[in-house]
Parts: structure tokens; sequence; C-alpha cells
């Protein structure tokens, strides 16, 4: 089992949903149904986190690019490719192309999105759209002259042990090997509210980023049933105790209907 933040933090909402998503969602499955409708399911995102994968998709293909190349950036050409890339995606989701018959993730490239609204209700409204560009345009207005109500310094400062401690990829500094985690910055940057935290990270907070690491993966481990051998299925693992946490989930339908829970029981995922 490979241990990242996302996954931890989705074990601790909701063990189901962290099973159908990383051990039942398959995009090459062919025998077993269930996996295929998993793994499409896994790609429904609300439209605030549409909205959020628009600008993380214009900040590492457009702002990024140029500032490590020296080239000017331009609000409005930035604004405009982003517009392009809102409203084609938009398109794509509305129209619920992720159910179409051979579709491919991969294939659709910069075009693809699939709403949760779309497949489970309610419908997608114009003043929702709206509200998604006008964040979208803030958003990046912002970056370029950082929404959040929660403070991310524990992510922050697991990507900094990450980076300190990973083998360094060919396009990092040369020097990247003589720091420590607690010498890096550690700089949050709430694009809508235009807000910004800077953290500092102590010999203590390391130890306890590397705790929590190793509590988090081992419960997933053992909740894998014994070395993997186990074969748990779905319906082996607890659901959230929130509801909204239930509504907002994109595997609610093969959690919630009956007849996948019996076909699961005689499915192995392994």
């Amino acid at each position: 089992m490979i241990w990242s933040f996302s996954n931890s933090h989705l074990f601790k909402k909701c063990q189901r949903q962290w099973y159908f998503k990383t051990h039942v969602a398959n995009a090459n499955a062919k025998k077993i149904p269930l996996q295929r409708e998993a793994y499409l399911l896994s790609k429904l995102q609300s439209i605030a986190a549409w909205r959020g994968s628009i600008v993380d998709h214009v900040i590492s293909r457009r702002v990024v690019p140029a500032l490590g190349n020296g080239w000017n950036i331009s609000l409005a050409k930035t604004l405009e490719y982003a517009r392009t890339v809102f409203d084609a995606q938009l398109d794509f989701a509305l129209r619920h192309r992720v159910r179409e018959p051979g579709m491919s993730v991969a294939k659709c490239g910069d075009t693809f999105a699939a709403f949760h609204s779309v497949e489970y209700g309610p419908e997608v409204g114009d003043d929702e759209i709206a509200r998604a560009w006008a964040d979208v345009e803030l958003a990046l207005t912002n970056l370029l002259h950082s929404f959040g109500l929660h403070d991310y310094r524990l992510q922050l400062a697991t990507y900094a042990v990450a980076l300190a401690r990973c083998e360094p990829h060919k396009d990092f500094p040369p020097a990247l090997s003589l720091y420590a985690p607690a010498d890096i910055r550690l700089l949050e940057v709430q694009l809508l509210t235009d807000q910004r935290r800077e953290y500092t990270l102590s010999d203590s907070d390391i130890e306890g980023i590397d705790s929590y690491i190793a509590e988090t993966s081992t419960v997933m481990v053992l909740a894998d049933g014994e070395g993997g051998k186990g074969a748990p299925r779905p319906f082996d693992y607890p659901v959230t105790q929130y509801p909204d946490t239930c509504q907002r989930c994109p595997f609610r339908k093969p959690c919630w209907e009956s007849e996948v829970w019996q076909e699961s029981k005689q499915i192995s995922f392994r």
C-alpha cells in the first residue's frame, strides 16, 4: 500500500469510500462491472472542487512554466486560457460524457470533467456556474497581482518532509539534499480570499508528522486484511457518521444499492 495524505484523510472520513476508491475502482476492468462503475464514479466532482481544479490546471500549465522561463505573465491572456478550459470542461460535464461507451479520461485530455450533481442531482444552475467562474477569475487575479476556512499546515508540513527525504527529481535544486524539513519555508495561499499564512517547523513538529504517517499507514494496512490476504469487500467497512459526507460521496449508488451489496459478497477485488 502506498501512503498519501489524501488517502489517510479519506480513510478517516469514511472507510467504505476509501475502499471503493483505492481497491474497487479500476479503469481497465472488463470482467467485473462494479470496478468500472466505481472508477467512473471516482471521477465525479462537486462544482467547488472542479472550480479549484481549473485554477490548479491554469497555474500548472501557464503560470509555473512562465515563471520558470522568465516570461511576462499577462492576466488577460491567462484568464482567456482559463475561460477556454472552463467552457470546454463545463460542456463535457453537463452532457455527462463520462457515461459515453468507451470513454477514456486520457483521450479526453483537458476537456474532461464530471459533476456529482449531474449524476445524482440537483441540476446545475446558471447562477452556480456563474459563481464558479467568478471564483476562478478572482483566484487567478489575486495570484497574479490566494478560499478556505481551514489551514493546511499539516498537509504542507507532510510535503516538506517528503521533499527533504525523497530521491530528488532531475529538475530539483542540486543543493536540496543539504536541507532538513525544518529548513523548508511553508507558505499557504488562499486564492479566493487573498490570505497568506506562513509556517515554520520544529523538530517536535517533524516527530509528530512521522507519527501521523506511521499511525495512519498502520490502520490502513490493518484494514486491508492480513497482509492483503483477507480480501475484504466494500461492505466489510463502516461508513461515515456524518450524513453530509454521505450525500456528497461519489460512490453513493453502489454503496446504497442492495443488489450491488449482494454482488460484491461474491467478488474478490484483489
